[in-house]
This record gives structure tokens, sequence and C-alpha cells, in this order.
């Protein structure tokens, strides 16, 4: 009897190691690069993660390991209060990373506007990434030739017909940071007033429009958080620009329907740049090469 009671919990303890080993074989497909998560037990799989990149390996290959997206993995590494390796890019790319640390020139006001329109830093593995439309490619290029990178790290993303350029360092990104350049409120108060034309170029080259089509379509509009719309009116302060909220997303519109305001706007943020979205300059001096600009009043700044 105690022998057939002994078989028992020696099949009954087989099995359960069966169920469990069978439930990680079930969704690992090494061939498909199958997820190894074990949903049962979310915080046991974290822990894995956190071993493995421990033990050396990369955030790339826990990606194709686990099935995971870089900022999922990367979340799970901050939670286990995981130490990063500096990123390899980092090493490979070489640049001016100290390009930020003083606002003293007008490409770094110019850049500093721009990425505060388009650019993106991932906080948790210290990435950069600044990702333009195509037709945008010369304008990545000139970024990296304005920060003294060695050689072009740009790449095509074709899903998205789309350039972009991508890069760790711990250094810069913190800088950038430091900065809160998402922010217009904390990046105007870095830019001394006799640059400040050239941060919000960068602002409207990243997120602003200059449209002229026959005699009575033209328009400026930028497009921006509507918290940080009051510093723009009150530098536009002899342009009448109209503002328009837009609802439920924070968002508003400030802008002008008028050939003489337009033509103002222009004036102003193009005042002395030697750092411009080419394809928009070409446009405005294109669209608006038939009219007396010399009729416009402007105030010097």
């Amino acid at each position: 009897m105690l022998g057939h009671l002994k078989a028992s919990i020696l099949i009954y303890t087989i099995y359960i190691r069966t169920k469990v080993e069978t439930s990680w074989r079930i969704t690992y497909d090494e061939n498909s690069k199958g997820s190894l998560i074990d949903n049962q037990q979310p915080n046991q799989n974290m822990k894995y993660i956190a071993d493995d990149y421990n033990k050396g390996l990369s955030i790339k290959k826990l990606m194709d390991k686990y099935n995971m997206g870089n900022t999922k993995i990367n979340n799970i590494l901050t939670r286990y209060n995981v130490v990063k390796r500096p990123s390899t890019n980092s090493k490979k790319y070489k640049f001016n990373e100290d390009y930020f640390s003083i606002i003293d020139s007008e490409d770094k006001a110019y850049w500093l506007g721009f990425l505060y329109a388009d650019g993106y830093v991932n906080k948790s593995d210290k990435r950069f990434r600044l990702e333009l439309g195509r037709k945008d490619l010369d304008h990545l290029k000139l970024f990296e030739e304005h920060i003294s990178a060695k050689h072009s790290n740009v790449r095509f993303r074709k899903d998205r017909n789309t350039y972009y350029l991508t890069f760790g360092n711990v250094k810069f990104c913190n800088k950038l940071l430091e900065l809160n350049f998402k922010d217009l409120h904390s990046i105007w108060d870095v830019v001394s007033d006799d640059l400040k034309h050239h941060l919000i170029r960068g602002v409207w080259d990243g997120d602003g429009t200059i449209y002229h089509r026959g005699k009575t379509s033209v328009y400026a509009e930028l497009i921006m958080l509507d918290s940080h719309s009051n510093l723009l009116l009150e530098w536009f302060s002899g342009v009448n620009l109209k503002h328009r909220f837009i609802k439920s997303k924070g968002m508003c519109r400030i802008g002008t329907t008028s050939i003489t305001e337009t033509l103002k706007v222009c004036k102003l943020i193009y005042k002395d740049s030697n750092v411009k979205l080419n394809r928009k300059y070409i446009k405005y001096k294109e669209r608006f090469r038939d009219y007396n600009s010399s009729a416009v009043a402007l105030s010097c700044r």
C-alpha cells in the first residue's frame, strides 16, 4: 500500500513538472523567435529578463528572445534597478556630445527649437531620435554636420517613407533632458534675445507652415501646445496673429491669412538666417517673389 502511495506521489510530481515545462515549450518556438513568456508568472518572467541582461545579453538579443519591443525591455530593466551598460552605438557614432552645453550661436538656438518640435529622447535608455520626411534628408545631414558627426548614421524607414537619425549617448541626451527641451518655456530662458528668432525659426520649420496659392489663399500657421503659445504671441506682438484652440487636444493654431502679416512673419523668422529648412525657405521665396516686401513695416529686433 505504501509502495503504491509513493509511486502515486512520484507520478504526480513528474506530471506537475511536465506541465510546467510543457507550458514553456508551447509558448516558445525557437524558429519563429516566439515569446518565452509564461503569462501565469509575469513577475518571474521579468526577473528572467533582468537576469539575462546582467549575464551579458544585449537589449537587441533580449528583444528577439522575449519578442518584446525596446521600450518594454528597458522599462523592465528600470523596474529591477538594473544598471545599464553604455550603448554600443554611442561608441561607434562619434560627434560633439557637448553641442548643447552652451546655447551661444545661431545654429544651436535653431536646432534647439527644431528638436522641440520634432526631436525625441528615450529617457530610460538615453537614446536620441530625429525622424523627418523623405524630402528632408538634407536637413538631417545638416544636423549631423553641425554636431560634428564623423560619419553619417541616417537610415531610411521604408514603411513610413522617412529618414531618421538615432543614436545612444548618455551625456548628449541628459543635456537635452536637463534643458527640458520639449518645454518651450524652459528653452526660451536659455536662449538670449538676439538669438530668439533663430529658436523660433527652428520651431516653425518643425511645426509651422507658410502657404500661398494665387492672390487670395495665403496663410502662415503654427500648431503647438496651447500652454506654450503665449510666448510666441508676445514675441510676434507686431504681427496680427490669430489664436485658435484645438478642442480636447491641448493644442492650438496661431497664424494669419493676411499677405501683409504673413510677410511680416517670414521677415522676422528669416532675419540674418544661415540655418534653415531650405525646402520651406525656397517655397517662401518663390511664392512671395511678386510682392514688394519693402512695403512691409517690420520692427527691428
